[in-house]
């Protein structure tokens, strides 16, 4: 997990440093508050902060929006935290009948942390689910449903991403749309000026600027 969660999320050299790790280049993205009266923008660093105990929330993005690298980089800094934090890619999950779930759990578990233990034997109040692509769980919304729900049964705090067009699909599946309605939605921003500035900040160097820059302007490119 370790190699994962460092993976810079692309082949990022520099010539004094070699190999880049995320660290190297990461920038949290804002996120903006959806279904507000309010124009509301927070910059993700702070959403697991944990002010509350138990935290619900939905971020929803186009693919290659940076979701999976959000989620990684909040397993750092939630397991910096002193919580427990499982990443699950919903994609990968071939069942969501509650058996075939802990098995999933106790799988992943010995792949995140040294010891399996240091998961399955986490008091609920300190465990956290970062669940990947809700959208890309096989089955329909009834799934959606099931996995939602056992993951609140066993988790103190879950985050979800989810692909954009959720929120048509959230409206046509009435269960998924309830076992929503309590968490928190937020749209990741596009990626602007201030947000490259703030990665040339963070230390990564003008060459490393111009290799993501030329990545992100062919994705803009080709999804416009």
């Amino acid at each position: 997990m370790a190699s994962s969660l460092s993976d810079a999320g692309g082949n990022f050299t520099h010539p004094d440093k070699g190999n880049l790790t995320s660290d190297d280049v990461f920038v949290y993205p804002e996120l903006e508050e959806k279904f507000s009266e309010e124009n509301i923008i927070i910059s993700s660093d702070g959403l697991v902060a944990f002010e509350e105990s138990a935290l619900k929330v939905l971020i929803l993005g186009d693919d290659k929006s940076g979701k999976t690298f959000l989620l990684k980089r909040f397993f750092q800094d939630i397991h910096s935290h002193g919580r427990i934090p499982l990443y699950i890619d919903a994609h990968n999950l071939k069942s969501v009948s509650t058996n075939n779930l802990q098995k999933i759990l106790g799988h992943l578990a010995s792949e995140q942390y040294t010891s399996a233990n240091d998961f399955l034997l986490a008091k609920k109040s300190s465990r956290v689910a970062l669940l990947d692509d809700i959208d890309r769980c096989p089955g329909g919304g009834s799934n959606k449903y099931k996995l939602i729900s056992f993951l609140e049964d066993n988790f103190e705090s879950v985050i979800i991403t989810g692909s954009s067009s959720m929120e048509i699909s959230e409206l046509i599946d009435k269960k998924v749309a309830e076992s929503l309605n309590n968490y928190t939605t937020y749209e990741i921003r596009s990626f602007g000026h201030l947000m490259r500035h703030k990665l040339i900040k963070n230390g990564a160097y003008a060459e490393i600027l111009i290799q993501i820059l030329i990545l992100i302007d062919k994705y803009m490119k080709q999804n416009h």
